[in-house]
């Protein structure tokens, strides 16, 4: 077999066998051709020249009887035109003639045969009816006669002339089909080979190339295929092999990547599973898209159950997320928020922390959702809150006293009043009207007192509403009024009119308020100038309370806010009022700061959301 070290050299030599072939038999066609159209012009020439020849004849007999001087002068005319187109015809089939497609006559035999007729008519023919033409009479005849007998000859000749040209154009025609068999058999033969020689040198190795290709699509990269040409085939063989190696080796590190990667995705899983906050990823339309064990666990749903379900069913207890809602805020400000919410149905109490969250390289797709169940602790919390509550309220329990004692005095005084005039008969409607508006009016003072500080102790709600802060701060001078702490105290209320609403539980700012309050008090000794601030700024209600009194020494400024501290132990001090103040107002997402120079008193700034 044929070896080439290139691919389009062996599609040249093919192309070359093929078109050589199409050469060859177009040329040899092209002369046979010629060759057999030329033998039937000369032949059709000869015929002609045999047909002219008896049309003279016919012509000069018409001559020879016509006695019409007219008629025999164009007779005349037209016999001279048959010799002069019987003269060229004959010089064209001896000579050729390009325009006629003719050529001229190369065989011996046939010029030997032609110029021996030819020779007969130039000699006798010709001259024979140019001298008729001429003569009358009877001579004319027997001339006639002599023209006759060598026309048969001349008849003779031609037509011996046809018969060789005709046997020479069956010879070539023979030949020309022998060459065509001849030509399609080893055209045929030729085609054969090249279709082998493309089906074992071309086509078997592109399709071992192409099954190749099949086997590594179809993941098995350990395929190889055999092809030791040197042309581009060969080549392209040795570059799929080393590929194919390339892919098997990158298989195999993609294998231990994987591996690892399911290590890792299993020990991220494992990790996610082990956090015991409630973690689930949400997208942008609500939907729990993933969530770890403990979410699961603590709601009891499989994951089937739980994906695509509305986050706010589980926390919010609704059929509609809240306004309030850390995950729509997350959305709308592609920021981390943390909340706390009540689930409205289970009063369960969740803190909940949400984080923008993004797929590589995509954009905000939605949030990282933690929650813990805080109910428990809240309960503890307000426990600790409640006994501060209790513990501020048995401070001013002796004031309160006082203060109930004098309407109570008022009661008394008229109710005996009342029953000595009864006893004396002594009946007067219009002061029996005003004991009654006083016993009345003392009375309600003293159901206010105690309103007040039954629902300053019990109020245990985590629900949180709208609060006008400057009501809240009178509400709590009020309570620590009934004390009686007030009465040397000059307050000064600087307070902003148009205040925004803060959404919060009353009663724990209440509580902050009055640990602040009763702090400033002890500060003063119940003597001094106490100054209550309001207003806003940066989208935050502030508040000031300023004291005047002795102030803060510099190294318990970073400690008044810790548990259980305090200076005033011997007088009863918890030190819980600080703390839990400032607990109850980081839980509002606040910030609570405190100045304090010695000797001119104190001042502490508590910032709230709006």
């Amino acid at each position: 077999m044929l070896k080439f070290k290139s691919l389009t050299a062996k599609l040249i030599f093919m192309g070359i066998i093929m078109l050589s072939f199409i050469a060859i038999y177009i040329i040899a066609t092209f002369i046979f051709t010629n060759q057999i159209s030329d033998n039937s012009l000369r032949i059709n020439l000869a015929g002609s020249l045999r047909s002219r020849s008896f049309e003279m004849t016919w012509i000069i007999n018409r001559i020879i009887k016509t006695k019409d001087p007219s008629l025999k002068k164009s007779l005349t005319e037209e016999l001279s035109n048959e010799i002069n187109m019987y003269e060229r015809i004959a010089n064209n089939i001896k000579n050729g003639n390009r325009e006629l497609g003719i050529r001229a006559l190369k065989n011996k035999d046939e010029i030997m045969m032609f110029d021996g007729f030819l020779d007969e008519w130039n000699k006798t023919l010709k001259p024979l009816l140019l001298e008729i033409t001429k003569l009358h009479g009877e001579r004319t005849g027997a001339l006639l006669d002599k023209y006759n007998v060598g026309l048969q000859n001349y008849a003779y000749g031609i037509n011996r002339f046809v018969g060789l040209l005709e046997a020479e154009h069956k010879t070539r025609l023979k030949d020309f089909n022998a060459f065509r068999f001849y030509t399609f058999g080893l055209f045929f033969i030729t085609t054969v080979f090249i279709i082998f020689y493309a089906r074992y040198d071309v086509i078997n190795p592109t399709k071992n190339l192409k099954n190749g290709v099949k086997e590594i699509a179809d993941g098995n990269f350990d395929v190889r295929v055999d092809i030791r040409s040197k042309d581009e085939i060969g080549e392209l063989s040795s570059a799929f092999n080393k590929m194919a190696e390339a892919i098997n080796e990158r298989d195999r590190e993609k294998n231990i990547l994987f591996k690892q990667i399911k290590r890792s995705h299993e020990q991220w899983q494992n990790t996610f599973d082990s956090i015991t906050d409630l973690i689930s990823i949400h997208d942008k339309e609500f939907n729990i898209v993933k969530a770890n064990r403990a979410f699961m666990e603590y709601f009891g749903l499989t994951h089937e159950e739980m994906t695509n379900k509305k986050c706010y069913e589980f926390f919010h207890g609704t059929d509609l997320h809240a306004e309030n809602c850390p995950h729509l805020i997350t959305l709308n400000e592609k920021r981390p928020e943390t909340a706390e919410i009540i689930n409205i149905k289970t009063s369960r109490i969740f803190r909940i922390s949400t984080f923008p969250f993004y797929f590589p390289e995509s954009d905000f797709t939605g949030s990282i959702h933690i929650a813990r169940d805080i109910t428990e602790e809240k309960e503890k919390e307000m426990q600790l809150i409640m006994s501060d509550r209790l513990a501020a309220l048995g401070q001013m329990a002796s004031g309160i006293a006082h203060e109930i004692n004098n309407p109570l005095a008022s009661i008394a005084g008229c109710a005996e009043g009342l029953l000595s005039r009864v006893k004396t008969n002594r009946f007067d409607p219009v002061l029996f009207e005003n004991y009654l508006k006083i016993i009345g009016e003392e009375i309600l003072r003293c159901k206010k007192i105690t309103t007040d500080m039954l629902s300053f102790v019990r109020e245990k709600t985590y629900q949180k509403k709208e609060i006008n802060i400057n009501e809240s701060l009178d509400k709590t001078l009020e309570i620590i009024g009934f004390q009686g702490r007030l009465k040397g105290i000059n307050i000064i209320k600087n307070y902003v009119k148009a205040m925004p609403v803060l959404h919060a539980s009353e009663g724990e700012i209440r509580q902050a308020f009055i640990a602040i309050i009763t702090n400033a008090l002890d500060a003063m000794q119940d003597n001094g100038t106490l100054t209550l601030e309001t207003g806003t700024e940066d989208n935050m209600i502030f508040i000031k309370i300023s004291d005047t009194g002795r102030g803060i020494q510099s190294e318990h400024i970073d400690s008044i806010f810790a548990h259980f501290f305090t200076t005033k132990a011997e007088k009863g001090g918890t030190g819980l009022g600080l703390s839990i103040a400032r607990k109850i107002i980081t839980d509002n997402n606040g910030s609570i700061s405190v100045i304090s120079a010695i000797g001119k008193g104190t001042t502490f700034k508590i910032a709230l959301p709006v």
